[in-house]
């Protein structure tokens, strides 16, 4: 009898291990998401405030009453009209990102993690950690923004010196096509056939000014994420293709103010950096931008127009690893729905307040009938030189998620485009 009240007690402790085991699997497996911006308490207070602010505009006269829902360096840019014009913009509501069917399929379905060496592992597609711990995840969770699986953009714009009161135009077509962590557009998540562990390309031809009229760059970035950037540049006056090194990537960009590790804000290695989590505020941003609402001025470095609403970003301050490098901190203002950095502070390497990007959204249907948010508008300011790099798309110009093929993405394309 004794044996036997063993065994009942050895296999109900085996039983009770099973549960738990399961128990612990499935909540390791219940991923949270998708995951709004604001929970129901908080969004209550937000549609209170609303009711005073929406539709308002703001400018110099009455910035101080917001100001603590601005970043300090776009309220200075406010506060100083002698010096950046007289800067105003208006109040929209809050209203969610869409979160597209694969985001969500893939996002639930994660089992990202960190390696020892801070390197994004067992990653597929959508957002590698919904409900960060760290500086580190959130920068993850940027990078693998998807840039809508596949988009063509013709932005167009205004290099401004602003000392001097003049403009030169800028423009760029830019082509960039997501290889591995893909969602909405077939093939998801990657391309079957991808040898060199491409997980995007990006190819930019420029078309103004005159000057640099034909020049042309691809990059590729790979999946192996402490690899360097394969850069590669057609350059018409030679007529012949050349490889930029990647220090070469530090180098303002054909005659804008912003090198091409500033694409898309930070288009950099995550590895390179130190990143340590600022917590969560709320700020005014553009999140659903009206692209004609935007107002330029000539010789003004400052988009006015620019309709902000209120959301509850993550801070993140990010320290360069690398002696040598550009920037000796950024500070990163990341939408907790799209995963995006929407504004950044950039400091030299004296610890000087150097540039300040910001990302303007509007939310389009892809040709893959789904719809997400892209960046249609950008500002990209050089404070020490008070100079620019202002561009904006109508939306209606933009393609997005479309099929494309991979060869476009390659030397021997660049070499006869360039052609």
């Amino acid at each position: 009898m004794a044996r036997i009240k063993k065994i009942m007690w050895l296999w109900a402790m085996f039983c009770c291990a099973a549960v738990l085991g399961y128990a612990v699997e499935t909540c390791a497996q219940g991923i949270k998401y998708p995951i709004a911006g604001y929970d129901d308490a908080e969004l209550a207070k937000v549609r209170t405030w609303e009711k005073e602010w929406v539709g308002k505009k703001v400018d110099s006269s009455n910035i101080d009453k917001v100001k603590d829902l601005l970043p300090e360096t776009m309220v200075a840019f406010m506060k100083d009209p002698a010096t950046w014009g007289e800067i105003w913009f208006t109040v929209a509501p809050y209203k969610t990102y869409p979160f597209t069917p694969g985001k969500v399929k893939y996002t639930r379905e994660g089992k990202a993690k960190l390696n020892e060496k801070g390197e994004l592992t067992d990653w597929v597609a959508g957002v590698p950690f919904p409900e960060p711990k760290d500086g580190l995840q959130v920068a993850w969770n940027f990078d693998a923004w998807n840039r809508f699986d596949q988009s063509f953009l013709y932005p167009k714009g205004f290099l401004t010196d602003g000392r001097l009161k003049y403009d030169r135009v800028v423009a760029q077509r830019t082509h960039v096509q997501q290889f591995y962590g893909r969602l909405d557009t077939e093939p998801v998540p990657a391309f079957p056939d991808n040898p060199k562990n491409i997980l995007r390309a990006m190819f930019v031809d420029f078309t103004d000014p005159p000057e640099i009229k034909g020049q042309i760059s691809l990059q590729v970035r790979y999946t192996e994420w402490d690899r360097p950037y394969d850069t590669w540049g057609w350059i018409p006056a030679l007529r012949r293709v050349r490889r930029i090194s990647s220090a070469q990537r530090m180098d303002t960009e054909d005659g804008t103010d912003f090198c091409k590790d500033d694409d898309s804000i930070w288009n950099g290695s995550i590895t390179r950096n130190s990143y340590k989590l600022l917590g969560r505020k709320e700020y005014l941003f553009s999140r659903h931008q009206d692209m004609s609402a935007l107002k330029h001025n000539s010789g003004e470095c400052v988009f006015n127009g620019v309709q902000r609403e209120r959301i509850k970003v993550w801070v993140v301050d990010v320290t360069c690893n690398e002696p040598g490098y550009i920037y000796s901190r950024q500070v990163w203002y990341v939408d907790p729905e799209l995963w995006k950095i929407i504004y950044a502070d950039k400091y030299d390497k004296y610890g000087k307040l150097w540039k300040v990007q910001e990302h303007m959204q509007t939310v389009v249907k892809g040709e893959n009938g789904v719809e997400d948010a892209n960046y249609f508008g950008s500002q990209g300011i050089d404070v020490q030189r008070r100079h620019s790099t202002n561009v904006l798309i109508p939306s209606e110009q933009g393609r997005m998620g479309f099929k494309g093929t991979t060869d476009y993405y390659t030397v021997s394309n660049l070499e006869k485009q360039g052609r």
